[in-house]
């Protein structure tokens, strides 16, 4: 049996343009990609326990400070996730909201 690890990351990215690449990403690194509403994310948080990372869009929130507000509440409710956020146009966190950056 030729078991390769995986583990889950919740997908917070509603990105029409990036989800194919996003997919190949969770497919090349053996990562289950599990996609919420919005307003599931806090309970989903809650139930799944085994989860690896958060993969999160610098655009999720409707703006900046609903995006900054999502990531801190993940963060002080899962502290030990790390949010890996995709940007736009820039590599680093530069220019983001201090929470956000505090939380990524």
């Amino acid at each position: 049996m030729n078991e390769k690890p995986v583990s889950k990351v919740l997908v917070l990215d509603n990105s029409q343009e990036h989800a194919q690449r996003i997919k190949e990403f969770c497919e090349q690194n053996d990562l289950v990609p599990l996609k919420v509403r919005k307003d599931s994310v806090m309970s989903v948080l809650k139930t799944n326990i085994d989860l690896g990372a958060i993969l999160y869009s610098e655009n999720y929130g409707d703006t900046p400070a609903e995006t900054a507000r999502i990531a801190t509440e993940i963060h002080a409710l899962r502290p030990e996730l790390p949010i890996i956020i995709r940007r736009q146009k820039q590599p680093t966190l530069a220019g983001l909201p201090d929470e956000l950056q505090h939380a990524c």
